[in-house]
């Protein structure tokens, strides 16, 4: 019984404790808080100050409109952001083009991956690439929003010389693939 009441008093003066940390800080917060809010509320009246000197004062329709002083500011943003767009679209555009002119018009070829992401399939490419495989991506629009990147091998006159070729990739590689022609 000793030990169930002193165990019952030891949480009790636990949670205490706890509760007075707790306060000692909310309390060492708020202060803090209010020293930052008088600063900005002494700063207030210099920026307001500062605001109501750069105000012209308001002129009635009826006066003319004299000229600035200063000349009007030109916001050049939208100008400099087309001209910077304009090399990443066409490189865009010669990327794509390369894409359509690797795959040859006739024949056959190794489809080995298909992303929805092109930096998924340039990535698997290159590793095609460093094992010795003539791989290329092209791009294929199934609908108006939805994109496929595939990643094929090589060109053959013939559907026999592709079958040879995709037992290898399986056999050493363990990679699925499938023939498919070249038309487009």
């Amino acid at each position: 019984m000793k030990r169930s009441k002193e165990k019952s008093n030891f949480i009790a003066l636990f949670v205490l404790i706890v509760f007075f940390i707790s306060a000692v800080m909310f309390f060492l917060g708020f202060l803090t808080g209010k020293k930052h809010e008088q600063k900005a509320l002494q700063a207030a009246p210099v920026l307001k100050k500062e605001v109501l000197k750069e105000k012209e004062p308001v002129k009635s329709k009826k006066t003319e409109k004299t000229p600035s002083k200063e000349p009007a500011e030109e916001f050049t943003f939208y100008k400099t952001l087309n001209e910077k767009e304009k090399p990443f679209k066409q490189e865009k555009k010669r990327l794509k083009n390369k894409i359509v002119q690797k795959q040859k018009k006739n024949g056959f070829t190794i489809q080995i991956g298909s992303f929805k992401k092109e930096s998924e399939a340039r990535s698997f490419e290159s590793k095609l690439i460093k094992k010795g495989f003539d791989a290329y991506v092209i791009m294929l629009n199934a609908s108006e929003n939805d994109i496929w990147y595939r990643v094929r091998i090589g060109s053959f006159k013939n559907r026999e010389d592709a079958i040879q070729v995709i037992e290898k990739i399986e056999k050493n590689e363990g990679m699925k693939a499938f023939v498919t022609e070249n038309i487009r």
